[in-house]
């Protein structure tokens, strides 16, 4: 990681610990906050890496995606007994949302 990525994530701890802090009280029994918010730094790290500025989007933009991604990631691999594939639990969230009975 380059002096500037360092900067970048450095500058925006805060705002990776404010984003773990709303996923926490959802999973709070079962995870510890410090695991999420290694994950939330996680995702920071991979956003300054692969991000961008010629494209014209701002880098917290940038990074609340990737934060999102690592954090949700890690809530479906360890949140519960039985670990369901990502894909199956994005396939049951949108049936659910649509209001069908999602079909095994």
């Amino acid at each position: 990681m380059t002096q500037a990525q360092q900067k970048l994530v450095t500058d925006n701890i805060p705002f990776a610990v404010d984003f773990s802090k709303r996923w926490f009280p959802l999973v709070s029994e079962s995870l510890p906050f410090d695991d999420i918010k290694q994950e939330a730094l996680a995702g920071m790290c991979e956003a300054a890496k692969r991000f961008d500025p010629n494209r014209g989007a701002k880098f917290i933009t940038y990074a609340s995606w990737w934060i999102r991604c690592y954090v949700n990631r890690y809530i479906l691999y360890h949140y519960a007994a039985v670990r369901i594939p990502a894909t199956r639990h994005t396939i049951e969230v949108e049936c659910k949302a649509c209001g069908h009975e999602y079909l095994a």
